[in-house]
């Protein structure tokens, strides 16, 4: 005997019920991909950041240029693993309609597994459940192949980006060391510091400043740090 319908406004009518079943499946997995984001988030580097807004960049611009595609990777594994949580949704569908039959208002929130319980488990068609379930798990095992691929990818990319940071700081240090080997007068030059040059080459024309490059107090605070310093100068013209 079937149990008499219970009549619920928001869950009788067939043209809102599906939304019902969508609002609480999003509000019960809210919370882990708020998760999921806030951990994209964090891995974000803040020097992105600070360097956009040294450039100018408001607010907007900085997330639709810099956080949306580095949250790219893990937008994706949200959407992925949702879409298979909703291939698999039953027990959302089942609870809501209780007494009612599963399915309930006219098939208005039927879903994949749904459909295959009725035909399983009310119609005794179990050759068309097992059908219907050979077809949601290759879906579902796509899905979840696209993801594996997916990650596969972006980890690759991760690690030729992180290899070309680290062949770039061993360049610049070897640079560093060449420039170490020259003389003071060519470490300036090197390092672009024209203006200090000039005025150093004016007082030897002059004969008030002597040696200039011969003890100056860049080039001491220059030996000191080590290769690894910067050569930090605060020229006046």
């Amino acid at each position: 005997q079937m149990p008499v319908p219970v009549e619920i406004g928001w869950l009788s009518d067939p043209s809102v019920a599906l939304y019902a079943v969508v609002l609480v499946f999003a509000w019960s997995q809210f919370g882990f991909n708020t998760v999921l984001f806030t951990a994209g988030m964090q891995g974000i580097p803040k020097e992105l950041h600070e360097a956009a807004m040294l450039d100018g960049a408001g607010a907007w611009r900085r997330f639709f240029s810099i956080t949306l595609p580095s949250l790219r990777a893990t937008t994706f594994f949200v959407v992925a693993s949702t879409v298979i949580l909703a291939l698999q949704l039953f027990d959302i569908v089942y609870a809501l309609n209780q007494p009612n039959p599963v399915g309930f208002p006219d098939n208005a929130t039927l879903t994949p597994v749904v459909y295959l319980y009725q035909l399983g488990f009310q119609q005794n068609a179990f050759g068309q459940a097992s059908a219907v379930a050979w077809i949601l798990f290759i879906l579902i095992f796509s899905l979840t192949l696209l993801q594996f691929r997916r990650q596969r990818r972006s980890r690759r990319i991760h690690r030729a980006a992180a290899r070309q940071r680290v062949e770039g700081l061993a360049e610049r240090h070897a640079r560093r060391e060449q420039v170490a080997q020259l003389p003071c007068e060519e470490q300036h030059l090197a390092h672009g510091h024209v203006r200090l040059v000039a005025a150093a080459e004016r007082q030897a024309e002059t004969g008030t400043g002597g040696a200039a490059f011969r003890g100056c107090r860049p080039c001491r605070r220059f030996r000191g740090r080590g290769l690894r310093s910067r050569l930090r100068l605060r020229l006046r013209a």
